[in-house]
């Protein structure tokens, strides 16, 4: 079994699925753990609205890539429970193009998970405040509400050959960290 498609087993057998259930830490986390073969992946989080994690994986008892996650839930026109529920099972249709947190679109009922490859086509420029504009001139770019940041890195040493390839990623390579 190769790691992408041990990433997308371990998603749709931890949070997404109804077998497993969280084993709670003294610090108050809740860990998810799934393992085959060689490797074993771990979800650990915090909280429930708002929550943030980090998701692990390894190939031999080493590390070999790791994920963090923030979110939270601003509407009060649709429960909890029915937001975790729709994500569960957007999680259950994760695939090869998008596999980090499910398909690129999902729709069920009146609910919907959109990723827009960091942008929105029909975003009104005339809604971004002066002070935003005015602020943005000097700066590169803004990153989120505080809680992103932006990294340029050169690979120095590939851990995995495995994970590397199919990450695209060779030594000495530019990359850039989100």
């Amino acid at each position: 079994m190769d790691f992408l498609d041990f990433l997308i087993k371990s998603k749709k057998n931890t949070y997404a699925s109804s077998k497993i259930t969280d084993k709670l830490n003294k610090d108050g986390s809740k860990e998810l753990i799934f393992e085959e073969n060689e490797y074993k992946y771990v979800d650990r989080y915090f909280g429930y609205n708002p929550f943030s994690g980090l998701e692990v994986v390894f190939r031999q008892d080493e590390y070999i890539w790791s994920m963090s996650y923030y979110g939270r839930i601003k509407s009060n026109e649709v429960s909890e429970k029915e937001v975790y529920s729709f994500l569960k099972q957007a999680l259950l249709n994760v695939n090869e193009n998008f596999p980090l947190r499910g398909p690129s679109v999902f729709k069920k009922e009146d609910l919907s998970k959109t990723y827009h490859s960091g942008f929105f086509k029909d975003a009104d420029m005339s809604k971004i405040s002066k002070d935003a504009l005015k602020r943005g001139k000097t700066q590169v770019g803004t990153l989120g509400q505080g809680n992103h940041f932006i990294d340029v890195l050169e690979v120095s040493k590939i851990f995995s050959k495995e994970v590397s390839k199919q990450f695209g990623l060779l030594k000495g390579q530019l990359v850039i960290m989100l």
